[in-house]
């Protein structure tokens, strides 16, 4: 055999070893699993495997992870779909379908969370700073003339803020069914609501440092 048909067969054995590196990656790409938690995250994994009321799984990033089993709602894996969630017949817990629902309004509040619906031109639009953003930081700020006393003020106007109730807008990206849904939309409300109390909180407690360093250095100028 000479010295060129060596060369040949050695090109071709790195070329077949390229190829079936290749493959590997692309077969393992495909077989890429999607977990939907219970509170409408999802996360890509590579693999997973349930053990009691565990799913011990690895991420795309291959380190080994594990996650509460009643936390996790689906693992979907191409076009096959395993649930672990197990409605308890004695507790009257909500069906399967009901829970989808749920998931997927709890998703579209997810998608919509950073923006405002406008009324006047039917369209969410993208809007850091809201109404409660700007109420909270107020009330904290003026809460802030207590001193520390007034720290139980940001938890209240939270609390008063959750009170209000989300409406579902008539919006062009929803189906009939969606909008329809008692699961669809109570996902959304309840998502939306927990947003609303976390921005009001934070806003709020903004406002109150705010407030104590504003005061704190009139005084000290004095």
């Amino acid at each position: 055999m000479s010295f060129i048909d060596l060369k040949q067969i050695t090109f071709m054995h790195r070329l077949h070893g390229v190829l079936a590196v290749l493959f590997l990656m692309s077969t393992s790409a495909f077989a890429q699993t999607k977990f939907t938690l219970v509170n409408g995250k999802e996360i890509d994994v590579s693999s997973y495997e349930v053990k009691g009321e565990w799913i011990v799984y690895k991420g795309l990033d291959n380190k080994e992870r594990r996650k509460d089993k009643y936390k996790v709602f689906s693992a979907v894996t191409g076009d096959k779909e395993e649930i672990f969630y197990e409605p308890d017949p004695l507790n009257e817990d909500p069906t399967v379908d009901w829970v989808r629902d749920y998931i997927k309004g709890e998703q579209y509040a997810m998608k919509h969370e950073k923006q405002l619906w406008n009324s006047s031109t039917g369209e969410w639009k993208k809007n850091r700073i809201t109404f409660n953003h700007a109420v909270g930081f107020a009330t904290g700020f003026s809460a802030s003339i207590l001193n520390f006393y007034g720290i139980i003020v940001p938890a209240g106007y939270a609390t008063v803020s959750s009170l209000f109730p989300v409406k579902m807008p008539p919006a062009s990206d929803l189906t009939p069914d969606q909008r329809n849904s008692e699961a669809f939309n109570y996902g959304y409300q309840r998502r939306m609501k927990n947003k609303r109390i976390k921005r009001g909180f934070l806003s709020s407690m903004a406002g109150f440092a705010a407030g104590i360093i504003t005061f704190t250095a009139l005084e000290r100028s004095k």
